[in-house]
């Protein structure tokens, strides 16, 4: 947040098992706080919203700089640290609609 100069409001971080489903979350996803498959124990993702290009570029730079995996979408940016983790390549993508 500091680099980046500017607030990060987080719309997602750690859900329980519960909430991944109701938000027809991914099973395995790197918000769990609680990840069996990865054995990560704890949640290691966040979801930042974004409101310009700027922002989300300078955001992008930012984690990618600091070995953050970055999935993109219209308004928001996902963030996590499945290499640190869970032994996983960093990796860019982009949300489909």
């Amino acid at each position: 947040r500091i680099k980046l100069d500017k607030p990060i409001y987080i719309n997602s971080a750690c859900r329980s098992p519960l909430n991944n489903a109701k938000i027809n979350g991914h099973p395995r996803s790197l918000h769990l706080v609680i990840n069996s498959h990865w054995g990560t124990g704890g949640c290691c993702a966040v979801d930042v919203a974004v409101t310009d290009g700027e922002y989300r570029a300078k955001l992008i730079t930012l984690a990618l700089d600091r070995e953050w995996s970055v999935g993109f979408a219209s308004n928001f940016i996902h963030l996590d640290q499945r290499f640190r983790y869970c032994g996983l390549p960093q990796v860019v993508y982009h949300y489909g609609r």
